[in-house]
Protein backbone atom coordinates (compact mmCIF):
# COMPACT_ATOMS: atom_id res chain seq x y z
CA UNK A 1 0.00 0.00 0.00
CA UNK A 2 1.36 3.38 -1.02
CA UNK A 3 0.22 6.55 0.74
CA UNK A 4 1.00 10.17 -0.02
CA UNK A 5 2.18 12.54 2.69
CA UNK A 6 -0.98 14.61 2.23
CA UNK A 7 -3.13 11.51 2.81
CA UNK A 8 -1.36 10.78 6.08
CA UNK A 9 -1.97 14.34 7.23
CA UNK A 10 -5.65 14.08 6.29
CA UNK A 11 -6.11 10.81 8.19
CA UNK A 12 -4.45 12.34 11.24
CA UNK A 13 -6.85 15.32 11.09
CA UNK A 14 -9.97 13.24 10.42
CA UNK A 15 -9.99 9.49 9.67
CA UNK A 16 -13.58 9.70 8.43
CA UNK A 17 -12.72 12.46 5.94
CA UNK A 18 -9.93 10.22 4.64
CA UNK A 19 -12.46 7.41 4.22
CA UNK A 20 -14.89 9.51 2.19
CA UNK A 21 -12.18 11.16 0.11
CA UNK A 22 -9.77 8.32 -0.65
CA UNK A 23 -11.72 5.09 -0.10
CA UNK A 24 -15.27 5.86 -1.20
CA UNK A 25 -14.17 8.84 -3.31
CA UNK A 26 -17.40 10.72 -2.54
CA UNK A 27 -16.03 13.51 -0.40
CA UNK A 28 -16.71 16.19 -2.98
CA UNK A 29 -14.99 19.55 -3.28
CA UNK A 30 -15.60 22.93 -1.77
CA UNK A 31 -17.13 25.56 -4.02
CA UNK A 32 -14.36 26.92 -6.22
CA UNK A 33 -14.24 30.62 -5.38
CA UNK A 34 -12.28 33.25 -7.28
CA UNK A 35 -9.83 33.33 -4.37
CA UNK A 36 -9.24 29.58 -4.75
CA UNK A 37 -8.79 29.98 -8.50
CA UNK A 38 -6.12 32.59 -7.85
CA UNK A 39 -4.23 30.14 -5.66
CA UNK A 40 -4.69 27.40 -8.29
CA UNK A 41 -3.00 29.62 -10.88
CA UNK A 42 -0.06 30.23 -8.55
CA UNK A 43 0.16 26.50 -7.86
CA UNK A 44 0.50 25.85 -11.59
CA UNK A 45 3.50 28.19 -11.68
CA UNK A 46 5.01 26.25 -8.77
CA UNK A 47 4.59 23.06 -10.81
CA UNK A 48 6.43 24.64 -13.75
CA UNK A 49 9.17 26.00 -11.49
CA UNK A 50 10.27 22.45 -10.63
CA UNK A 51 11.17 21.57 -14.21
CA UNK A 52 13.44 24.39 -15.41
CA UNK A 53 15.40 22.61 -18.14
CA UNK A 54 18.63 24.58 -17.92
CA UNK A 55 18.74 24.90 -14.12
CA UNK A 56 17.84 28.59 -14.25
CA UNK A 57 14.45 30.21 -13.83
CA UNK A 58 14.39 33.83 -14.92
CA UNK A 59 11.68 36.43 -14.32
CA UNK A 60 10.67 36.10 -17.96
CA UNK A 61 10.02 32.38 -17.49
CA UNK A 62 8.08 32.98 -14.29
CA UNK A 63 5.98 35.66 -15.98
CA UNK A 64 5.29 33.53 -19.04
CA UNK A 65 4.28 30.58 -16.86
CA UNK A 66 2.05 32.83 -14.78
CA UNK A 67 0.24 34.41 -17.74
CA UNK A 68 -0.54 30.96 -19.14
CA UNK A 69 -1.72 29.68 -15.76
CA UNK A 70 -3.85 32.78 -15.17
CA UNK A 71 -5.80 32.24 -18.40
CA UNK A 72 -6.29 28.51 -17.82
CA UNK A 73 -6.86 28.40 -14.04
CA UNK A 74 -7.19 31.90 -12.62
CA UNK A 75 -10.31 34.09 -12.16
CA UNK A 76 -9.52 35.92 -15.41
CA UNK A 77 -13.17 36.82 -16.03
CA UNK A 78 -13.95 38.06 -12.51
CA UNK A 79 -14.88 41.68 -11.90
CA UNK A 80 -11.91 42.06 -9.56
CA UNK A 81 -9.56 40.05 -11.77
CA UNK A 82 -7.02 42.89 -11.82
CA UNK A 83 -6.84 42.98 -8.02
CA UNK A 84 -6.62 39.20 -7.73
CA UNK A 85 -3.87 39.19 -10.30
CA UNK A 86 -1.83 41.71 -8.32
CA UNK A 87 -2.09 39.52 -5.22
CA UNK A 88 -1.05 36.46 -7.23
CA UNK A 89 1.90 38.32 -8.75
CA UNK A 90 3.08 39.18 -5.25
CA UNK A 91 3.15 35.48 -4.41
CA UNK A 92 4.97 34.69 -7.65
CA UNK A 93 7.56 37.38 -6.94
CA UNK A 94 8.38 35.77 -3.60
CA UNK A 95 8.66 32.37 -5.27
CA UNK A 96 11.05 33.94 -7.76
CA UNK A 97 13.00 35.66 -4.98
CA UNK A 98 13.34 32.49 -2.94
CA UNK A 99 14.70 30.66 -6.01
CA UNK A 100 17.18 33.37 -7.06
CA UNK A 101 20.82 32.33 -6.87
CA UNK A 102 20.05 28.61 -6.84
CA UNK A 103 20.17 25.99 -9.56
CA UNK A 104 16.79 24.32 -10.05
CA UNK A 105 16.95 20.54 -10.27
CA UNK A 106 14.32 17.95 -11.26
CA UNK A 107 12.20 16.81 -8.31
CA UNK A 108 12.66 13.09 -7.54
CA UNK A 109 9.87 10.91 -6.22
CA UNK A 110 10.82 10.07 -2.65
CA UNK A 111 9.75 6.80 -1.04
CA UNK A 112 9.74 6.11 2.69
CA UNK A 113 9.14 2.47 3.75
CA UNK A 114 6.57 2.00 6.51
CA UNK A 115 8.06 0.08 9.43
CA UNK A 116 6.24 -2.74 11.20
CA UNK A 117 4.35 -5.69 9.79
CA UNK A 118 1.88 -3.74 7.64
CA UNK A 119 4.41 -2.96 4.92
CA UNK A 120 3.81 -0.30 2.31
CA UNK A 121 5.45 3.05 1.75
CA UNK A 122 4.86 6.78 1.78
CA UNK A 123 5.39 8.60 -1.52
CA UNK A 124 6.47 12.26 -1.46
CA UNK A 125 7.34 14.55 -4.36
CA UNK A 126 9.10 17.82 -3.45
CA UNK A 127 7.62 20.93 -5.06
CA UNK A 128 11.10 22.28 -5.67
CA UNK A 129 14.68 21.02 -5.45
CA UNK A 130 17.46 23.60 -5.67
CA UNK A 131 21.18 23.57 -5.10
CA UNK A 132 23.27 26.34 -3.55
CA UNK A 133 26.51 27.39 -5.28
CA UNK A 134 28.30 25.63 -2.40
CA UNK A 135 26.72 22.36 -3.53
CA UNK A 136 24.15 22.16 -0.71
CA UNK A 137 20.92 20.55 -1.95
CA UNK A 138 17.63 21.92 -0.61
CA UNK A 139 14.32 20.10 -1.00
CA UNK A 140 11.18 22.19 -0.58
CA UNK A 141 7.44 21.96 -0.25
CA UNK A 142 5.89 25.21 -1.50
CA UNK A 143 2.52 26.38 -0.19
CA UNK A 144 0.58 29.28 -1.69
CA UNK A 145 -1.19 30.09 1.59
CA UNK A 146 -0.20 30.84 5.18
CA UNK A 147 1.67 28.51 7.52
CA UNK A 148 -0.43 26.80 10.17
CA UNK A 149 0.80 26.69 13.77
CA UNK A 150 1.90 23.04 13.79
CA UNK A 151 2.67 22.48 10.12
CA UNK A 152 6.45 22.52 10.40
CA UNK A 153 6.49 19.66 12.95
CA UNK A 154 3.48 17.66 11.76
CA UNK A 155 3.46 14.19 10.28
CA UNK A 156 3.64 15.38 6.64
CA UNK A 157 6.70 17.49 7.42
CA UNK A 158 8.31 14.60 9.30
CA UNK A 159 7.92 12.05 6.50
CA UNK A 160 9.19 14.63 4.01
CA UNK A 161 12.27 15.20 6.17
CA UNK A 162 12.89 11.46 6.63
CA UNK A 163 12.44 10.62 2.94
CA UNK A 164 14.48 13.58 1.69
CA UNK A 165 17.47 12.98 3.96
CA UNK A 166 17.40 9.26 3.16
CA UNK A 167 17.43 10.06 -0.58
CA UNK A 168 20.07 12.80 -0.35
CA UNK A 169 22.03 12.60 2.93
CA UNK A 170 22.97 16.02 4.25
CA UNK A 171 20.31 17.92 2.29
CA UNK A 172 18.26 20.72 3.84
CA UNK A 173 14.48 20.38 3.96
CA UNK A 174 12.27 23.48 3.90
CA UNK A 175 8.68 24.66 3.78
CA UNK A 176 7.99 27.78 1.70
CA UNK A 177 4.79 29.76 2.38
CA UNK A 178 4.24 32.38 -0.28
CA UNK A 179 1.47 34.27 1.54
CA UNK A 180 3.82 34.74 4.52
CA UNK A 181 6.89 35.40 2.33
CA UNK A 182 8.64 32.91 4.59
CA UNK A 183 10.98 29.94 4.29
CA UNK A 184 10.93 27.62 7.30
CA UNK A 185 13.53 24.86 7.77
CA UNK A 186 12.12 21.51 8.91
CA UNK A 187 14.20 20.67 11.97
CA UNK A 188 13.17 17.83 14.27
CA UNK A 189 15.00 15.87 16.91
CA UNK A 190 15.68 12.17 16.43
CA UNK A 191 13.10 11.43 19.13
CA UNK A 192 10.38 13.44 17.39
CA UNK A 193 11.14 11.78 14.06
CA UNK A 194 10.91 8.32 15.65
CA UNK A 195 7.58 9.23 17.20
CA UNK A 196 6.24 10.53 13.87
CA UNK A 197 7.42 7.37 12.11
CA UNK A 198 5.60 5.27 14.71
CA UNK A 199 2.46 7.33 14.00
CA UNK A 200 2.84 6.56 10.29
CA UNK A 201 2.90 2.85 11.12
CA UNK A 202 -0.21 3.17 13.29
CA UNK A 203 -2.10 5.08 10.60
CA UNK A 204 -1.14 2.53 7.94
CA UNK A 205 -2.33 -0.32 10.17
CA UNK A 206 -5.61 1.49 10.86
CA UNK A 207 -6.25 2.06 7.16
CA UNK A 208 -5.58 -1.60 6.37
CA UNK A 209 -7.92 -2.62 9.18
CA UNK A 210 -10.69 -0.33 7.92
CA UNK A 211 -10.62 1.79 11.07
CA UNK A 212 -12.08 5.22 10.22
CA UNK A 213 -13.63 6.61 13.43
CA UNK A 214 -15.81 9.70 13.43
CA UNK A 215 -14.17 12.58 15.31
CA UNK A 216 -16.49 15.55 15.50
CA UNK A 217 -15.02 19.03 15.76
CA UNK A 218 -15.53 22.69 14.97
CA UNK A 219 -14.22 22.19 11.42
CA UNK A 220 -16.95 19.68 10.52
CA UNK A 221 -19.43 22.18 8.99
CA UNK A 222 -16.75 23.28 6.52
CA UNK A 223 -16.05 19.73 5.36
CA UNK A 224 -17.28 18.76 1.84
CA UNK A 225 -18.49 15.45 3.30
CA UNK A 226 -20.49 17.08 6.10
CA UNK A 227 -23.93 16.11 4.78
CA UNK A 228 -23.05 12.47 4.10
CA UNK A 229 -21.08 11.88 7.29
CA UNK A 230 -22.66 9.60 9.85
CA UNK A 231 -22.77 6.09 11.20
CA UNK A 232 -21.17 3.46 8.95
CA UNK A 233 -22.68 0.00 8.46
CA UNK A 234 -20.69 -2.98 9.67
CA UNK A 235 -19.11 -5.50 7.35
CA UNK A 236 -16.70 -5.40 4.43
CA UNK A 237 -16.81 -2.80 1.68
CA UNK A 238 -17.45 -4.21 -1.78
CA UNK A 239 -17.42 -2.03 -4.90
CA UNK A 240 -19.86 -3.02 -7.61
CA UNK A 241 -18.79 -2.15 -11.14
CA UNK A 242 -21.48 -2.34 -13.79
CA UNK A 243 -20.41 -3.91 -17.05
Amino acid sequence: MALRDSQLALYQRCPRRFFYTHVLEIGGRRSETSFMKMHDAVQKVIDVATVAEDGEFSREKFDAAFEEAWVSHGPADHGYSKEYKQIALGLIRYLEESTKGYKVQPSPQLRLPVSGGCGGEVVITPDQVVSHPSGQVIMRKVRTGHRSDKENDGIAAAVFHLAATAHTPGCKVELVHLSDAEVTPIQMSATVLRNRQATVTTISENIRAGHFPLEEGTACPRCPAFFVCGRLPSGPLVKKISG
